[in-house]
């Protein structure tokens, strides 16, 4: 399945095909109410790129961080698992978490050479603890869509 997964992805040629493609595959390799990639921007604007299973008010949010924020390098480094959404790191967002019904996340970061450029996140309106088997997967196509991003960005600069 993640061989397949890679060549999906790596068939992509713009950005934005690369971000619709992840939340495709999530949504056929991992179980969950709701599925978004997020995207921060160079000003540390974090924005949903691509979303399935949440409102439309939900996916026009816009979040700002600070845009070399040690903190949030930091926590993005990793697999974010939280259980209830309630004790997670991501107080701004309570209140969206609450208004769609969300109750447990798994944020999976998308980074490129050290720099976290978005994440995919797993919503679920239930609580959830998320097996060993779906972290992996989880981890495995961060991984996978983070370097299509990559060879995209690449292949985009040189064209310009």
């Amino acid at each position: 399945a993640l061989i397949s997964a890679a060549k999906v992805l790596t068939e992509a040629t713009e950005v934005g095909e690369v971000w619709r493609r992840t939340v495709t595959l999530a949504e056929e390799a991992l179980t969950a109410d709701a599925y978004a990639a997020w995207r921060v921007d160079a000003d540390g604007r974090w924005f949903v790129g691509q979303a399935r299973g949440v409102s439309e008010a939900f996916a026009a949010r816009t979040v700002t961080s600070a845009p070399d924020s040690d903190r949030g390098r930091t926590l993005l480094q990793k697999p974010l698992y939280f259980d209830d959404v309630t004790q997670s790191t991501f107080g701004i967002m309570q209140e969206a978490y609450r208004a769609e019904g969300i109750r447990s996340m798994a944020v999976f970061p998308l980074v490129l050479q050290g720099v976290p450029r978005g994440t995919l996140v797993l919503y679920y309106r239930h609580p959830r603890t998320l097996s060993d088997q779906e972290r992996q997967t989880g981890e495995a196509l961060a991984s996978l869509a983070s370097a299509a991003l990559g060879a995209v960005e690449s292949y985009e600069a040189h064209r310009a």
